[in-house]
C-alpha cells in the first residue's frame, strides 16, 4: 500500500505538474502575506497581528479550494483552472474552523506550553508533554481534514475533525508515513523555493490517502469478520494500480531510455 500510495501521489503531480505549479504561485500571495505580517509585527503589534490572523483566514480558504482541484487529479476528474477561485467559499465553514485550530496551534506552541515549561514542576512538565502530544495528534488528523471535507459533502467541520482524527487512531503506521511524505515534499518545497512539490502537491498526497483508505473501509462494511491487519490490499489497489500501469521514474523523466 505504502509503495503504490507514494507512486501515484508522484506521478498524479508528475502528470498535472503545470497545473500544481500554477496553483503553487498563487499560493506566494497566501506566503507574501504571512510574511509581511511579521514585517509589520515588528514594528505595529496590532496591525501586524491582524494581519497573521487574516493570512491564517487565507490560507485556510486557498487550501479548501485547492484540495478541490487536486481531488479531481486523484479521481481522473475534468476540471478547469478558474475552479480554484469559484471554489474558494464552497466549505467556508470548514475553513474557519481550519484557521482558528492552527491559530490554537500556534499559540499554544508558542504561549501555552513554554509557560509550563517555565515551571520547575514534574506536573508543570508533564501538562506541557501531554499538550504537545495533543498538537501532534491534531496535526496529523489535518492531513486528512480537506479530503474528508470535500468526500464527505454533507459532514459539518466538526464531525469531518471528529471522522479525522478517528483516521489518525485507526491508521497510526500509515499515518505516520503520510506524515513523513508531507515532511519530505514540504523540505523540497523550499529546497525548489516553493515551485514544486508544494502546497498543491501535498493537498493531492492527502487526497490519494484518503482514497486508498476509503477502499479499506468499504471492504471492512463488506465484509464485517474480516481481519483489519490481514487486509488484501493488493486485490483492492488492483484497480489503481492498473491505471498506473508499469511506469519508472526513470521511464518519466527519460522516457528514451525506458
Amino acid at each position: 500500500m505504502i509503495f503504490l500510495f507514494t507512486k501515484k501521489a508522484f506521478f498524479d503531480s508528475w502528470d498535472n505538474l503545470l497545473s500544481l505549479i500554477f496553483y503553487n504561485l498563487l499560493y506566494l500571495i497566501v506566503l507574501a502575506l504571512l510574511w509581511l505580517s511579521f514585517e509589520v509585527f515588528t514594528t505595529f503589534k496590532l496591525l501586524g497581528l491582524l494581519l497573521l490572523l487574516f493570512a491564517f483566514v487565507l490560507n485556510a480558504f486557498y487550501l479548501s479550494s485547492l484540495s478541490f482541484q487536486t481531488k479531481t487529479y486523484v479521481y481522473y476528474e475534468a476540471t478547469q483552472f478558474s475552479a480554484i477561485f469559484k471554489n474558494l467559499f464552497k466549505k467556508w465553514q470548514h475553513s474557519l474552523l481550519f484557521a482558528i485550530i492552527h491559530v490554537a496551534l500556534l499559540s499554544l506552541v508558542l504561549i501555552v506550553v513554554p509557560f509550563y515549561f517555565s515551571f520547575n514542576s514534574l506536573l508543570f512538565y508533564t501538562i506541557a508533554l501531554a499538550l504537545l502530544w495533543v498538537a501532534l495528534i491534531v496535526v496529523f488528523a489535518l492531513m486528512y481534514y480537506y479530503p474528508l471535507a470535500i468526500i464527505m459533502q454533507e459532514d459539518k467541520p466538526f464531525k469531518t475533525l471528529k471522522k479525522s482524527l478517528l483516521l489518525v487512531v485507526d491508521n497510526i503506521g500509515f499515518t505516520l508515513y503520510l506524515a513523513l511524505h508531507t515532511v519530505a515534499n514540504f523540505i523540497l518545497t523550499i529546497f525548489f523555493v516553493t515551485l514544486i512539490p508544494g502546497a498543491s502537491s501535498i493537498q493531492l498526497s492527502h487526497h490519494v490517502a484518503l482514497k486508498f483508505l476509503l477502499y479499506k473501509y468499504d471492504y471492512l462494511e463488506e465484509n464485517e469478520k474480516a481481519n483489519k491487519k490481514e487486509l488484501p490490499w493488493d486485490e483492492l489497489l488492483f484497480e489503481e494500480d492498473e491505471k498506473l500501469g508499469k511506469r519508472t521514474l526513470k521511464g518519466t523523466i527519460f522516457p528514451w531510455r525506458d
